[in-house]
């Protein structure tokens, strides 16, 4: 029986949303994929690499042209001569890896039975113990804090780095670079992450808990924008719109979750990129017909 270790995390995967992106398969499809994948890979190898095989031998296996070629541009696959490749093998799949994930799950059961089993006064001591522990990194970490506050003053260096002062800073980058994936005429191109108006709309975002949260399932977010088909072409439709609040005074990303922009308003016309290709999406829908045009109906 073949034996994978399938991470609870894989959909949240930056990977697993490039092959979305590049195949057009859901993501539910792309995981159910890459484990049929997987799991063939897995009966076949010890060490990643299976011998006659091609890319036209991958996608056959999830019935999907191209799903092969997704997998090598995010760094799941290589193609070699004589096979394919599966980078990190030996970490996630051998055997040793069966090992270590089959040790951590008896381990754990072993805590479980013997805290089961444990005394009260027991429980008591290493409870205390614990805040004993936690109280001294607690003091450590201040003391640590302090001593790198007084190099940095004795070096005339005192100011934090400019990432250090941006909020989330990790998430903001991972939303820049889904943005940055979705088609061509949906917004404007991302000039620079670490503009002023950009950060400064983070910034307000990120001290409202409702709004902070709506930027946490990125794939749900950009999926929403992909289909908002209101939005495409737009002139005043960009990345940092989305940390503004519209006229009624509601968030614009809140709206967007909601689906108000999926559907063309009243004498609006449908918005497709396909449609504004090659021309400034600020023009496209907001110049006024010419006299010797024929409206129609």
């Amino acid at each position: 029986m073949s034996w994978i270790k399938m991470n609870g995390s894989l959909k949240d995967e930056e990977e697993v949303f490039g092959i979305h992106k590049k195949t057009g398969l859901s993501i539910p499809a792309v995981i159910g994929s890459l484990q049929i994948i997987w799991s063939w890979a897995d009966e076949r190898t010890d060490n990643g690499f299976v011998r006659y095989h091609d890319a036209s031998d991958i996608d056959a296996k999830v019935d999907h042209k191209g799903f092969a070629n997704a997998m090598r541009d995010v760094g799941w696959l290589e193609f070699r001569d004589g096979g394919v490749q599966f980078p990190n093998f030996e970490v996630h799949m051998s055997k040793s890896a069966k090992k270590r994930a089959a040790d951590a799950k008896r381990k754990g059961k072993t805590r479980n039975t013997s805290g089961q089993k444990s005394h009260p006064e027991a429980d008591k001591s290493r409870f205390e113990t614990g805040q004993k522990s936690d109280q001294r990194r607690e003091e450590k970490r201040r003391e640590e804090v302090k001593e790198k506050e007084k190099k940095e003053t004795q070096s005339g260096d005192c100011s934090p780095s400019p990432d250090s002062r941006i909020p989330n800073v990790e998430q903001l980058d991972a939303l820049v670079d889904a943005f940055e994936l979705l088609p061509e005429g949906i917004g404007h191109p991302i000039r620079d992450r670490r503009g002023k108006t950009l950060l400064k709309g983070w910034r307000r975002v990120q001290k409202d808990p409702e709004t902070r949260q709506a930027f946490e399932d990125i794939p749900a977010l950009m999926a929403r924008i992909r289909d908002g088909t209101f939005l495409h072409g737009q002139g005043f439709w960009n990345f940092s719109w989305l940390f503004a609040k519209g006229r009624d005074g509601q968030w614009n990303v809140l709206k967007i979750l909601e689906g108000r922009y999926v559907e063309g308003k009243s004498k609006q016309q449908h918005r497709d990129p396909a449609r504004i290709a090659g021309r400034p999406a600020s023009l496209k829908y907001f110049e006024k017909p010419s006299q010797t045009e024929t409206r129609p109906g």
